[in-house]
């Protein structure tokens, strides 16, 4: 199950028409250069960086995945995931993705 955060970042290319993205992304009906930034489900870890067409496979639908972030690119994703860690060290004084987004 994918849930979109309200806090969701997006690049540029993502944020001219988001509803469209989100709904395409919950489809599977997405090009191969989107890519969603979740909340790692291993607790070791902060964020993971996924392919869009990924959540065609199955087992996703049996994950809570909370998207907070959906970029054009790798290379911007990368990038969003930075702003992402620096907004929560900002406003928390940790690198509490979690706490932050919830």
């Amino acid at each position: 199950m994918i849930h979109f955060n309200n806090k969701l970042y997006m690049d540029e290319a993502c944020s001219v028409d988001p509803e469209h993205i989100r709904k395409n992304i919950v489809s599977g009906k997405t090009d191969p250069f989107t890519y969603c930034i979740v909340i790692s489900a291993n607790p070791s870890n902060l964020l993971e960086i996924i392919n869009a067409l990924e959540f065609r496979f199955r087992h996703y639908d049996r994950m809570k995945l909370e998207v907070v972030g959906i970029a054009g690119s790798k290379k911007s994703a990368v990038g969003l995931v930075r702003d992402i860690i620096t907004d929560t060290f900002r406003e928390t004084g940790n690198y509490d993705v979690r706490k932050y987004f919830s």
